[in-house]
């Protein structure tokens, strides 16, 4: 049985929106874990993702807290209490995401990127 090696970038995350347990990325998951497939990944890599989720989802997680807040159909509907937990569980979304995240990548391997030299990156991406 062929096997193939794959290195997905940041975009793909950010496309997928982050979905690790449904969808594409969990397909490639299974398909890693079967065996079919071997999933590399490097340090850069994992902070441009974990900085895209903390910044990103964590701006979406703010925003809909405070649409809550001024909307008062909504306000006028739910208790301060209620409010609170719905507040407080948006605002834990990129802390569950960066956890499911750090599941996905158990099947991956991470490649060095110590000995890289920024010249030789630039050279090979440009000829």
């Amino acid at each position: 049985m062929a096997t193939f090696n794959i290195f997905i970038d940041t975009s793909i995350f950010i496309k997928n929106k982050f979905t690790f347990h449904a969808g594409p990325l969990n397909s490639l998951k299974k398909y890693c874990q079967k065996g079919y497939c071997t999933l590399f990944t490097n340090s850069i890599i994992l902070r441009e993702v974990e900085k895209h989720i903390k910044a990103d989802v964590g701006k979406l997680a703010s925003q809909a807290k405070n649409a809550i807040k001024k909307k008062p159909e909504l306000v006028n509907a739910i208790s301060k209490h209620e409010a609170d937990l719905i507040a407080e569980k948006l605002l834990a979304a990129p802390e569950k995401l960066l956890t499911q995240f750090k599941t996905f990548l158990v099947c991956s391997t991470s490649l060095p990127v110590d000995d890289l030299s920024l010249a030789a990156v630039f050279d090979d991406y440009f000829n």
